[in-house]
């Protein structure tokens, strides 16, 4: 077996410091990582903190771990809030994982007037329950203990400029922005296929936005989400 601190298992943490991982992370587990009474593995339950655990006992095909320590993670700082204008469900299904492996603090579906299939109408509860299935396993696989919150999607408007540093990815804008040091919170908007339409760029210069362009080309959605998140880093 590879070095236990390579993987990263999900669970909610239980009472008596101890962990239940699920069926599916329990045959990870037993299966291919050939686990057994004893082994050492690590559980996050997405609050930042990283559990070392002992492998307990096997019941109900769901594995039990004993917590041996507990390891706070730093958070990435500043922190980012991504609104995306709603691409079609795959595209905003990877715009989730990829956006949680980069450590992005929420996620919030943007309902903007180009926005071209309604998809999130009906039943979001089932799409958010899928969603966030895909945000712990890219949580997982980054090693990055936090999973980002992902809001219900809202209108465009007034109400969703919160404080901070206000970004939109925009083919005419600018080619880089020098980010203050002391900004602990960056916005970041990104248009549906087809982009913000007039009305709405107005609306991001009346209230202070910046307007970065991401590359040489025209960009996706999910790719300009990914550039962007990128383009930040410090």
């Amino acid at each position: 077996m590879r070095e236990f601190d390579h993987f990263l298992f999900y669970a909610v943490k239980a009472s008596n410091n101890t962990v239940i991982l699920d069926e599916n992370d329990t045959r990870h587990a037993v299966k291919v990582l050939r686990l057994v009474h004893g082994d050492t593995f690590q559980v996050s339950c997405g609050d930042g903190i990283i559990h070392v655990c002992k492998l307990d006992v096997i019941q109900n095909s769901c594995a039990s771990g004993i917590i041996i320590h507990s390891i706070p993670t730093d958070k990435i700082t500043p922190e980012f809030n991504f609104f995306i204008g709603i691409p079609d469900k795959d595209a905003f299904e990877s715009i989730v994982t990829d956006l949680t492996a980069l450590g992005v603090n929420s996620i919030t579906p943007l309902i903007s007037s180009q926005c071209q299939k309604n998809w999130w109408e009906n039943k979001w509860g089932k799409h958010d329950e899928r969603l966030r299935g895909k945000m712990i396993a890219a949580m997982k696989q980054s090693l990055y203990p936090y999973l980002p919150v992902l809001n219900k999607p809202r209108i465009l408007d007034q109400t969703c400029f919160i404080n901070g540093l206000c970004i939109t990815a925009d083919y005419d804008g600018s080619s880089g922005i020098t980010l203050d040091p002391s900004i602990s919170t960056i916005n970041c908007f990104i248009g549906p296929p087809g982009g913000f339409s007039t009305d709405e760029c107005d609306l991001f210069r009346q209230n202070g936005f910046s307007f970065l362009r991401l590359g040489q080309t025209r960009l996706r959605t999910e790719l300009a989400a990914t550039a962007m998140r990128c383009a930040l880093w410090q």
